[in-house]
């Protein structure tokens, strides 16, 4: 159907309101045509409206669930963030900018509360532990780096050479979603065997 995840949700809760109230109009006026059968021709245009809207909204409703079922077995994520990519040429850019950056540190920074920890091996893991709440991927390893992208738990990521400690936390530096990178505490990795 073409529309984001995000409409599809809300698009089934407004076809079950109107299945909902469809089929209380249409139990209601058919318990009028049995009541009132004098007024039967009244009651029967009714009957049959109700009896379409609740129709439609089911067909609706079907499509639509059927369609966010299909988006979740194919891996399409519901919420998707916004993301630009870092590079160092972009890094101090500001997005659409074409101005060339002033860096603002020196060319190699130090960090006192930041120490790598090399990792050779590039393995796949999946995201896990966080409680439904998912975990939060950031640009620089720092509970203070810039929020680029959410991932729920069992989302499949690629573990990169790169480590670091910061915040109490071991970083671990991720690719994830077409290469998208980002840094992510290792508490919320799950090794795939």
């Amino acid at each position: 159907m073409g529309l984001p995840p995000i409409l599809k949700i809300l698009a089934v809760f407004i076809s079950l309101l109107a299945i909902a109230s469809s089929f209380r109009y249409f139990v209601h006026y058919w318990g009028l045509l049995q009541k009132e059968p004098a007024h039967a021709s009244q009651h029967l245009a009714r009957y049959r409206g109700a009896g379409v809207v609740l129709a439609v909204s089911g067909l609706v409703f079907i499509a639509l669930l059927a369609s966010l079922v299909s988006d979740a077995k194919s891996g399409i994520p519901m919420i998707v963030f916004p993301v630009r990519t870092l590079t160092p040429d972009n890094l101090l850019t500001p997005a659409g900018s074409t101005a060339s950056p002033t860096p603002l540190l020196p060319a190699t920074p130090t960090l006192s509360d930041v120490s790598p920890t090399p990792t050779l091996i590039t393995q796949l893991a999946r995201i896990g532990n966080t409680g439904t709440f998912g975990v939060n991927v950031r640009a620089s390893p720092s509970l203070q780096g810039e929020i680029i992208a959410n991932l729920p738990d069992d989302t499949q990521v690629f573990l990169l050479s790169e480590s670091l400690e910061a915040d109490g936390f071991l970083w671990r530096h991720i690719s994830f979603l077409n290469n998208l990178e980002g840094w992510v505490a290792n508490n919320f990795l799950i090794a795939e065997q």
